[in-house]
């Protein structure tokens, strides 16, 4: 297990995020056959729902678009459906079509 005596988080929230006493890697799991990455997901999210910065955490998550990490108690794919929702609609518009 990793020194967990500086969160990989720290520099973002604090000393006051719940994740700043708990391995880093617990918020990258490795999703493979036979892995363990849902049960470490799970504990990952168990982390970040007792933090007490947890909406800034998914706030900065949000804006920097990370891929890696369960940040703010949600996951990367979880974060990207927020932002997709989120964005500006795109209009269309019709060029004039020569004659």
């Amino acid at each position: 297990m990793r020194d967990v005596s500086k969160s990989f988080m720290e520099p973002v929230v604090g000393k006051q995020a719940a994740c700043a006493t708990v391995d880093p890697e617990l918020f990258f799991p490795l999703y493979t056959v036979g892995g363990d990455g849902e049960f470490r997901e799970a504990q990952a999210k168990a982390v970040c729902a007792r933090c007490p910065i947890r909406s800034g955490c998914l706030e900065f998550a949000l804006h920097t678009g990370d891929k890696w990490a369960i940040m703010g108690g949600m996951t990367p794919a979880e974060r990207e459906s927020i932002r997709r929702r989120n964005r500006p609609p795109v209009t269309f518009i019709p060029m004039e079509v020569a004659a």
